[in-house]
């Protein structure tokens, strides 16, 4: 898990977030829908709900851990944490990676906002470095012999 949005959900007003919303969803019943979970609330511990006006990314970071340790699993704090990743700020350039992809916001050739996705460096140096090795290995070899497994 990543969750890659610092000071977003906990600090975002609902009735923006709907506006954001409104800007991209034409379908009015899935509005009304979102607009019912943001005001459900959120069940705490100690069985009360909460209802709050901004979101919880925060809070939800630091109790996911606790819930997680209940089934033997435990978060990696290397790559556990919370970005800020919205279209309103570009200008931090944030980026996020995920499942060897790193995605940014970008402008589109229209002058759209949109959500760019590249190989992850780290990824491509690592497979770039295994590939290398590889023509090492059998650039002194003959040509049938390189593939002789997929014969």
């Amino acid at each position: 898990m990543e969750a890659d949005i610092r000071s977003f959900f906990d600090a975002i007003d609902h009735d923006w977030l709907i506006r954001m919303l409104e800007l991209c969803i034409a379908d009015k019943a899935s509005l009304r829908l979102i607009k019912k979970w943001l005001k459900a609330g959120v069940l705490d511990t100690d069985g009360m709900v909460k209802h709050p006006v901004t979101g919880e990314a925060v809070q939800f970071y630091q109790i996911v851990g606790e819930r997680l340790e209940k089934f033997g699993l435990e978060l990696a704090p290397e790559k556990t944490n919370i970005i800020s990743f919205s279209r309103f700020r570009k200008e931090e350039k944030t980026k996020l990676e995920f499942l060897g992809f790193e995605f940014r916001w970008g402008v589109s050739l229209k002058g759209n906002n949109i959500i760019k996705r590249r190989t992850a460096s780290s990824k491509l140096r690592k497979s770039l470095a295994v590939f290398t090795q590889w023509c090492r290995e059998v650039r002194m070899k003959r040509l049938r012999t390189w593939f002789i497994e997929f014969n």
